[in-house]
This record gives structure tokens, sequence and C-alpha cells, in this order.
């Protein structure tokens, strides 16, 4: 249980010990402990460090990752080569879904709209002949678009290594290069 500052710092370790066994009633917090019932102000020191933590992270990560230009003309072109592999292939009972929302995805990171995106898996799935219900896909492309950021299925993700071209060789892709420098390397 909770200790107070006198009892943790004027005690000896046996009897802390003691203490912090012996259930005791929580008393400056709501019953679930996690809610001060008091007034809890900001430590103006720590307040300026977490904004500079914060502010040197930013810097470290470069620009923001969910920023993609609209693609010019075929939207396909843009996809990355495991992807692209995706887009191509026949997929199979099990997996249409899973394949249908990471091109989704892939096509929202591109810039493209939802009715764009909607439209090209639409045409995919009557010309491959996947035969994933139009409702189905419909709710796919809804959400990957249904959050502020939209999901990332990296290169290590288990269904676009199984359609990726370089396979184990991911330091011979250039967009992998690009994603990962360090790792790359």
């Amino acid at each position: 249980m909770p200790l107070c500052p006198d009892e943790l710092f004027g005690c000896d370790p046996v009897s802390v010990r003691t203490l912090a066994a012996a259930p005791r009633p929580l008393l400056r917090t709501q019953a679930a402990g996690l809610l001060p019932l008091g007034d809890v102000r900001p430590a103006p020191l720590l307040v300026e460090r977490f904004r500079k933590a914060r502010r040197a992270l930013q810097r470290s990560r470069g620009p923001h990752p969910y920023r993609f230009a609209h693609p010019d003309g075929d939207p396909t072109a843009s996809l990355w080569p495991a992807r692209l592999a995706l887009w191509q292939s026949h997929i199979e009972p099990g997996n249409r879904n899973n394949v249908a929302i990471r091109l989704a995805c892939a096509f929202r990171l591109r810039g493209l709209s939802e009715a764009s995106t909607l439209q090209l898996l639409l045409q995919r799935n009557e010309e491959r002949r996947i035969r994933l219900p139009e409702t189905e896909l419909r709710r796919v492309v809804r959400s990957a678009f249904a959050r502020p950021f939209p999901y990332t299925y990296g290169c290590r993700d288990e269904l676009i290594r199984q359609y990726c071209p370089y396979g184990d060789q991911l330091a011979e892709c250039a967009e992998y290069r690009s994603q990962n420098p360090r790792t790359a390397a």
C-alpha cells in the first residue's frame, strides 16, 4: 500500500516493508486509485523538460510519416514491390480481407481518398475474381480511413513478407532501405 513521505524516508527498511505490506485505504485518490481527489498542479520545471524532450523526439523522427503527396497517374505505381505483388496476385479466401486492408492502407498513405481507394479495390476485386463481397470491401476501406492515423503494415508484416519479391533479402529493396536506413546498412 502507499506510504507517506515521512514513512518512506523516516523508517528503516524493515519498517517500510511492514508498513507497505499492510492494507490501508487510499485517502487522496478515488476508489480505483487512479484519479486524484485534490488539485494536482504541474511542476513548471518538469513541464518544460517534457516539452524539450518531445521537441527533440519530433526532430529526430524527421518528417511526419503520414504526409504523402497524391500520386500522379497510376496509383499502383506508388506501391512498394511487396504491395504491388499483393495487388497483382489472385487472393484465395482466407486472406482476402487481410490483403484488402493492407492495400487500402497503402493507398491511404499514398494520398488517395476513401472513395478512390474503394473504387480501385472494387475494380481489382472484379478483374481478379477475388469474390470478396462489396459490403465487406466497403467495411475494410472504411476501417482503413476511420482512424486519424492510418494503419502501417511494414516490411516485417507476415502477410506482406509472403508476397515480397525480396524475401529475406530486404536490404536489396530500395524502399526498405529508405524507410530503415540504420538496419539496411
